[in-house]
This record gives C-alpha cells, structure tokens and sequence, in this order.
C-alpha cells in the first residue's frame, strides 16, 4: 500500500489540472518532488515549476487510536484501530530569476486552489486510493525563522513558498497472515 504517494498525486494531478486549465502552458507547473537530492545538488528538473514536497510526518493525536481489547474463545486479543497521520507540505515558487513574477502566480493559483477545494473525497478528486474517504488541508502559518529552517533541511535557498497540512490520513493495521 503506498498511501502517501498515491494521495499526494492525486492531489498534485487535480491541482496542476486547475493550473493548466487557468494558465495553460506545455508541461506540469507542479512536481512532487524534491528541491534537491540527497548529495545536496539541486534538482534541476524541477525548475520553473511550483515544486509540492513533503517536510514532515507526524501523528495526528487529536483523534484517539487506544486498541480496544476482545474476549473470543477465552482469549483476549487487540483490535488496534487506524492510525491518523499529518502530511505536512510545501508548494514552491521554483522559478529561474526571468520567471519569478510567474512562480509568484503559480502559488497565487495554489493558495486559491486550496481555498476553493479545502478537503478531498472520492467525489471531488479522481485517483485518491479507495482507502481515503477524505483529506482535509489546511494553511500553516509559519514564521520566517522556521521557514529558514524547512528551506534548510530541504537543501535549497528560499523562495517564494505556501504551507498546508494534509490532515487525517488514516492507515489501518495489516491482519497478520
């Protein structure tokens, strides 16, 4: 099951759609990819493009996921429920310095995107993996010292960028064999 891929394409896919359809041009404006690999160099096939990565995994502890214990044949046994995770993302403005002012409408395009389609289901975006019944995102505030620190760990210099957390991504425990 490869859950987080096979979400953020279908977010990506949806969102380059809306892209292309407002601002046509002959490639992708978003790429879920990284700003740079991991020996440090840039990744080149990213430029000119709003780059949509992943910065960080967490547990979402909001919802309670305690197992719940069962009596079956004089045996207890844990039914574990599923675990909720946060994606947390950032789209890039990756654009070359003759660009700038179009990466600038790309994440416009995005932050408006988001805000028109806050949260996905099946009815509203075509290849979410049937286990997802619904993905809400939310805008992340964060302050310029943190963004220097993300922008750090990413391996690149800033540039213009937008935050969102990809909320209750719900995965199940596998039934052992």
């Amino acid at each position: 099951m490869d859950l987080i891929r096979s979400t953020l394409e279908a977010i990506k896919n949806q969102l380059n759609d809306n892209l292309l359809t407002a601002e046509p041009r002959s490639d992708e404006w978003v790429v879920l990819t990284s700003p740079a690999g991991p020996d440090g160099k840039i990744n080149e096939k990213a430029t000119d493009k709003i780059i949509m990565s992943v910065y960080n995994i967490e547990k979402d502890t909001t919802i309670s996921n305690s197992p719940k214990f069962n009596l079956d044949n004089n045996q207890y046994y844990a039914i574990f429920p599923p675990i909720y995770i946060n994606v947390y993302l950032i789209f890039m403005a990756n654009f070359s310095s003759d660009h700038y002012k179009t990466g600038l409408g790309g994440i416009s395009h995005v932050i408006s995107f988001f805000q028109k389609s806050p949260f996905f289901t099946h009815d509203n975006c075509r290849g979410l993996p049937r286990e997802v019944t619904k993905i809400v995102v939310e805008f992340e505030n964060i302050d310029p010292i943190n963004v220097n620190s993300i922008m750090g760990m990413l391996g690149t210099k800033y540039t213009p960028s937008i935050f969102y957390k990809l909320r209750m991504l719900q995965f199940h425990s596998v039934p052992e064999a």
